[in-house]
């Protein structure tokens, strides 16, 4: 398009030379792309300033600034390939029948690699009768995901349990723009623990959430051992 071409076609064999010469390979998705706000650049800016001005006038320590955020998960992923017959038109994979079986991880780590205690939100009424993992706070609703509720309980169970978290010490807490993240109560109850709050702006979760993976992994494999999740 660029070159104003409109009549072009490439082989099979053209598109792999040219994918060789620009090093591009055909990859699994690890994320789904966010669209960004047009004036993302700039409500970038404003987010920056806005934290490190709460950080400078509160005089706040790396271990005062806590980041959270809330990530769904399966109880199974069963693989999508496996070694079989060459020729065979069937490949059975088998599973633990919970694939479909969602349940929602809330982490939380501070800017000096400190973590708080996890929560694991699953999807039922009624706790798991299976012996849950020590230090996880582990909490039911028919939805599986946060809710005002629950933020309630992440404050009181994980927030103010983290290091120096009793005494009310003054933190910044810094959390997607999630509904139940910006209902008044919630944010009355998290000043009442010591905190201001920074919100994300909308659609810039990608630019300003930092990476949590690793414990997630960490986490998932506490609830492997314990059979809990397959």
């Amino acid at each position: 398009t660029e070159m104003k071409i409109t009549d072009f076609g490439g082989s099979v064999n053209w598109v792999f030379k040219f994918m060789k010469r620009n090093n591009l390979a055909v990859q699994s998705r690890t994320t789904v792309g966010q669209k960004l706000p047009d004036d993302w650049e700039n409500k970038l800016d404003v987010f920056h300033t806005f934290v490190q001005k709460e950080i400078s006038e509160l005089k706040l320590a790396d271990d005062d600034i806590i980041n959270m955020d809330e990530i769904p998960m399966s109880s199974d992923v069963p693989a999508t390939r496996s070694v079989a017959d060459k020729g065979v038109k069937t490949v059975a994979i088998d599973t633990t029948g919970h694939e479909r079986t969602n349940f929602t991880v809330v982490l939380a780590c501070t800017a000096a690699g400190g973590k708080l205690k996890p929560m694991v939100i699953f999807k039922r009424i009624t706790m798991p009768r299976e012996t849950l993992p020590a230090g996880v706070v582990v909490v039911c609703n028919k939805k599986g995901w946060m809710n005002t509720e629950v933020m309630h309980t992440w404050t009181n169970k994980c927030f103010r349990t983290r290091r120096g978290g009793f005494f009310k010490k003054k933190s910044l807490l810094i959390f997607d723009a999630m509904a139940a993240h910006k209902e008044t109560t919630v944010q009355k109850h998290i000043n009442n623990a010591g905190a201001h709050i920074a919100v994300i702006p909308g659609g810039l979760t990608c630019k300003l959430q930092p990476l949590l993976l690793p414990s997630i992994t960490h986490l998932r494999l506490l609830f492997v051992r314990n059979g809990i999740v397959g």
